[in-house]
């Protein structure tokens, strides 16, 4: 039995309808172009400049050298590995740095010219108009004897800073770039390297500095001590001076006349500071002049 097709018929289109459908898809498209995407745009610019979290993701597909995670397990344990055996060695250097010093000022070790120049040039601060330098790196300062006892290694300070900001950085995101530099700088933290010398001021009396009026001048302060040079390398205290500084014969000071002081604007807490500034620059240069020998106990004449 032979089967008949026909073609379906095309329906009718209302020519009306056709054209209110166009009409309606250019709103449509024109709504989304002049409204939707402008508006689009706006909410994603606010999100990137206000959330770190929504441009890192962002980061993740378009710029991944940007993207910020965290370290990867075997990053994390060479980070942790590392601190944990540099802290270990710097409680060692930290042991013998306090035992050196306390035999030496038990000793009343002192400069001796006889046993030779010091092996260390300590350099002291350089002075800027109107400036003063801040206290040098290799140099500690125990305001009076018995702080001597309790004074900490600057070098031994530095690097449990040092320690605390990895540490801290191993727990923050980083890119793979930051990520790789925070396990270099773990990695040179396992290191001796920084353990070089450092110093130890001791001052033993000091007067401060007193401020009169611009005709009178000032009363000169007075730092009477002793200096301790800690070399590392030699596990010893290898120079030692005594510490005597006094102010400059001139100190200058810049000052503003303020409404309502009640000094009357002559500046006396800006002269205050510059003098005990400048007591403090003496005696940081004092203390390095005094290494220029070594250290040994005083000779039987000297007692």
């Amino acid at each position: 039995m032979s089967r008949v097709s026909r073609d379906r018929e095309p329906e009718s289109v209302d020519p009306l309808m056709a054209g209110i459908r166009r009409r309606n898809r250019r709103i449509f498209i024109a709504t989304i172009l002049v409204f939707v995407l402008p508006l689009g745009y706006v909410a994603r610019s606010c999100a990137v400049s206000t959330s770190h979290s929504y441009n890192n993701l962002e980061n993740r597909f378009v710029d991944r050298e940007s993207y910020e995670h965290d370290l990867s397990t075997e990053q994390r344990a060479t980070v942790q590995e590392a601190l944990a055996a540099g802290r270990a060695r710097d409680v060692a250097f930290k042991k013998a740095w306090r035992e050196g010093l306390d035999a030496a000022i038990t000793a009343g070790f002192t400069s001796r010219p006889d046993l030779g120049r010091c092996p260390t040039t300590a350099r002291g601060p350089t002075h800027v108009q109107g400036e003063f330098s801040t206290q040098p790196s290799w140099l500690s300062v125990a305001k009076k004897p018995a702080d001597a006892a309790t004074a900490e290694s600057g070098i031994g300070w530095t690097r449990d800073r040092t320690a605390k900001s990895l540490e801290e950085a191993a727990a923050k995101a980083h890119t793979d770039r930051e990520a790789e530099r925070l396990v270099r700088d773990a990695r040179l933290f396992d290191s001796d390297d920084a353990w070089t010398w450092e110093a130890l001021m001791v001052i033993d009396k000091s007067a401060s500095p007193i401020g009169g009026t611009t005709s009178e001048g000032f009363t000169s302060g007075l730092i009477e001590g002793r200096v301790y040079l800690y070399d590392h390398r030699r596990k010893a205290v290898t120079c030692a001076g005594p510490v005597r500084a006094e102010n400059s014969d001139e100190v200058r000071f810049k000052y503003t006349r303020r409404i309502g002081d009640p000094l009357g604007g002559a500046g006396t807490i800006e002269l205050d500071r510059a003098l005990r500034d400048d007591l403090d620059f003496e005696s940081y240069r004092a203390a390095a002049e005094a290494l220029h020998f070594r250290a040994g106990p005083q000779q039987m004449q000297e007692l």
